[in-house]
C-alpha cells in the first residue's frame, strides 16, 4: 500500500488490550482494537497533520461550560478528552514493559517521550494528576502511592476503559466539592459530558461519597478511591518475575 508501518495500523475489533500491545510488538505494526482505534486515528491526524493546517473551529464554550473547565484547571486536572485515552494506553503499555518500579516523576518522563510530538508535559501532568487523586497507582504491597517520589509498581485498574472511569469520577468529585447538587440538575449533567468529553457517572458510584462541605478542594485534598483490580498483563514484583 506504499504505507510505512508507523502509518497504518490493523484492527481487530474483539481483541483485549493486552493483545494489541503484543501483537504490535511482534509484527512492528500498530495492532488496535474497537475500544483504542478511534484515538490511533486522532494520533495519526495529528502527527500527520501540517503544522500550517489551521484548526477546526470549535463552538464557543457557554457560561456553566467554562466555570466547570475553569475549576477543573485551577485545580491542575484538565480534562483533555482529546488526549486522555491515548495517555492511557500509553501508560498501560509502559507497566506492562516495566522490569522495575517507577516513581510518578520517572512515569511522565518516560510518557512524555511516547506523546512529546502531540501533547505538552503540562497537559500530560493534569492527566496524571486525576489518576493518582484517584488512587491508580499502587506500591508493592497494593496500598495507594500518595508521592511523586514513592515507586509504583502497578496500575490499580487493568485496562483503558477502568483507568478512563476513574478520571471521569474524580471530574465528578471535583463538580460536587463545589456543589454537592451539582448533579441534581440536567444540564449541569450536559455540561460536565460537554467539557469532559464523558457522560457524568451513574449516581450510584459517587453519591455514597459526596463531600458535605461545597467548598473547592486544593489538588492535593482530592478524595481517593483505589479500585484494587489486578492488572491483566506482566507486572513487576521484587526478587521475581510474575505474569498476571
Amino acid at each position: 500500500m506504499g504505507l510505512e508501518s508507523q502509518q497504518a495500523f490493523l484492527l481487530i475489533l474483539d481483541l483485549p488490550d493486552v493483545l494489541t500491545r503484543d501483537l504490535s510488538q511482534l509484527y512492528g505494526l500498530t495492532v488496535t482494537n474497537q475500544g483504542t482505534f478511534l484515538s490511533q486515528i486522532a494520533r495519526q491526524l495529528a502527527l500527520t497533520a501540517a503544522p500550517a493546517q489551521p484548526l477546526r473551529a470549535t463552538p464557543p464554550l457557554t457560561e456553566a461550560q467554562a466555570q466547570l473547565r475553569t475549576l477543573l484547571n485551577r485545580l491542575e486536572m484538565r480534562p483533555l478528552p482529546e488526549y486522555r485515552q491515548a495517555v492511557l494506553e500509553q501508560l498501560i503499555e509502559i507497566f506492562c514493559q516495566l522490569d522495575a518500579p517507577k516513581n510518578l516523576i520517572e512515569l511522565k518522563l518516560l510518557l512524555a517521550g511516547r506523546t512529546q510530538n502531540w501533547l505538552s508535559k503540562t497537559k500530560l501532568q493534569d492527566i496524571l494528576n486525576v489518576l493518582m487523586r484517584r488512587g491508580c497507582f499502587l506500591n508493592a504491597a497494593g496500598e495507594v502511592v500518595n508521592a511523586r517520589k514513592e515507586p509504583i509498581v502497578r496500575l490499580s485498574a487493568p485496562t483503558v476503559a477502568a483507568l478512563e472511569q476513574c478520571c471521569i469520577e474524580g471530574y465528578a468529585y471535583a463538580a460536587i466539592a463545589q456543589d454537592r447538587h451539582y448533579f441534581d440538575d440536567a444540564a449541569n449533567v450536559a455540561t460536565f459530558a460537554a467539557v469532559v468529553g464523558s457522560p457524568a457517572p451513574k449516581p450510584a458510584a459517587i453519591a455514597p461519597s459526596r463531600p458535605a462541605s461545597t467548598k473547592i478542594l486544593a489538588p492535593a485534598s482530592l478524595t481517593r478511591l483505589t479500585v484494587k483490580v489486578e492488572l491483566s498483563c506482566r507486572t513487576y514484583a521484587p526478587n521475581k518475575t510474575s505474569a498476571g
